[in-house]
């Protein structure tokens, strides 16, 4: 079991770095070097980064060959696909397909700088999520068919392609049954520890039910029926130890991302984890 860290250890702070340059991809480029220089201080080798507003697949195009200059010092590179203002299951077709075009292009320029792991959260529905839950039969055909193309397109470039389940509010993907369709038709599964314990889901019964399947692991904790708020581990009512000791279980030896939001909740997680570290 290999633990890193996301780009999420710098949400608190973006609004402050975000003053100090003048373009966007001066700025993701330092966002990457103030992660390199925390794991390189903590010994993290495993790395997520993030493909997240003001950042998109037109920022990436214009700085991919530094991006992948600068990652080159990991072990592995995780790419968690757009989401924000992306909806892959989105029920307007036009926005369907430009969040699908958009997933492509970030998709390829993963490859490009290396990444062998993509994540991707099946739909996006913060916006309008009672008016989603009105037609749930039209939303998962939907979904079927836009995960079953970047499915595709992910074993084209060769990525390993990991649905994440979602949180509390959205009214799809929170609950393990929904991914089987996936799962058996090439797909694998992120598991969000937070987003399950938000919906008052146990995410040992992600383990129990795809086992193998599970190809990454975004550790975080949180409270049922609350906000995805990436609490560091040990604040919330994960029960951290039964979730890696499942995971030891089943032999996992992939990569368990820190998904938290500052680099203060790092250290102290990491001070609570360090019997698995």
């Amino acid at each position: 079991m290999n633990f890193g860290i996301s780009m999420t250890i710098l949400l608190r702070e973006f609004n402050e770095l975000w003053k100090k340059v003048e373009k966007i991809d001066k700025l993701y480029l330092d966002l990457i070097d103030i992660m390199i220089k925390f794991s390189e201080e903590h010994g993290f080798k495993f790395i997520e980064i993030d493909s997240f507003g003001p950042f998109n697949s037109e920022v990436f195009e214009t700085i991919k060959d530094d991006i992948k200059g600068k990652l080159k010092i990991f072990e592995g590179i995780i790419f968690h696909l757009p989401s924000w203002e992306i909806n892959v299951s989105a029920y307007e077709k036009a926005v369907r397909e430009k969040s699908i075009e958009e997933t492509k292009k970030t998709m390829k320029i993963a490859k490009y700088i290396g990444v062998k792991k993509v994540v991707l959260h099946p739909g996006s529905f913060v916006s309008f999520p009672d008016i989603y839950a009105s037609f749930p039969e039209v939303v998962r055909e939907i979904c079927k068919k836009s995960v079953n193309e970047l499915m595709s397109f992910s074993k084209k470039l060769n990525l390993e392609l990991c649905l994440e389940n979602l949180p509390f509010g959205a009214p799809f993907f929170t609950r393990p049954e929904e991914f089987d369709y996936f799962i058996k038709n090439g797909a694998y599964l992120t598991i969000d520890t937070g987003h399950s314990i938000t919906v008052g889901i146990n995410p040992v019964i992600f383990i129990d039910r795809f086992q193998k399947k599970i190809k990454h692991v975004h550790f975080v904790d949180g409270f049922k029926g609350g906000e995805d708020n990436h609490y560091p581990i040990g604040s919330g009512e994960l029960d951290y130890k039964k979730f890696l000791d499942k995971l030891i279980n089943i032999d996992y030896e992939e990569i368990v991302i820190l998904e938290l939001v500052s680099r203060d909740d790092v250290i102290k997680s990491m001070n609570l984890l360090k019997d698995y570290l």
